[in-house]
């Protein structure tokens, strides 16, 4: 967990809204949050942010990454960017990982049992039980369509990006805030963790078809 002094860059593209900031000792020194897509707003808000704070990259101490569920563009994009300042010589910084969902799940207070949901693959869903010690390794697992339909427990859904299917039970919309985020780290540090690569949450591999010229029926 970061030390007294030391200034961390957020970079949290997961979902319909970009988040980047910096904190240091438990506070938001500067934030901007966007809906605008990763690609074109999330280096011009980690500029705004250093021209805030007067810092340069090379002053920061350590990466905080949101590796997901959620948007892979932005989740690569943020992750690219962290591991091309790794890469440079003089930078010495950690890098602190955490979970969409977990978050989530913290910050909305949802009550132990319940299920919190985002969308995975078509009829398939990304779910995180919540349980009274969550932590980082508490799993996100994925359920058939089906399954969910039937799951007996309450049910909470955070939005992804894009909207492609239709929930299967009854459920409560929670938000994504993250203005807790810097007390978060100090009151509950077990949400997040420690890497040295940096990569977005993949519950599993996706599977491809190689193509053919052959005209489908």
């Amino acid at each position: 967990m970061p030390k007294s002094g030391e200034s961390l860059l957020l970079l949290d593209a997961s979902g319909p809204e970009s988040h980047v900031g910096i904190i240091r000792d438990h506070e938001w020194l500067a934030r901007r949050k966007t809906e605008e897509p990763a690609l074109e707003s999330l280096f011009a808000n980690i500029s705004e942010c250093l021209k805030e704070t007067g810092l340069g990259i090379g002053d920061i101490n350590g990466y905080l990454y949101c590796d997901g569920p959620g948007s892979m563009l932005g989740l690569r994009l943020s992750s690219l960017a962290i591991r091309t300042w790794l890469a440079m010589p003089t930078f010495h910084a950690s890098v602190t990982n955490y979970h969409r969902l977990h978050i989530a799940a913290v910050t909305s207070q949802l009550p132990v049992g319940s299920l919190l949901i985002t969308e995975f693959k078509e009829k398939r869903w990304h779910a995180l039980k919540v349980t009274e010690n969550l932590s980082h390794e508490s799993p996100i697992v994925s359920l058939e369509q089906e399954a969910l339909s039937s799951v007996g427990t309450p049910v909470f859904y955070l939005k992804q990006r894009k909207t492609w299917q239709t929930l299967p039970c009854e459920h409560m919309t929670v938000s994504y805030q993250l203005n807790d985020l810097p007390r978060l780290l100090k009151t509950h540090p077990e949400l997040f963790f420690l890497t040295d690569n940096p990569v977005p949450f993949v519950r599993e591999s996706s599977e491809y078809q190689t193509w053919n010229a052959t005209r489908h029926a």
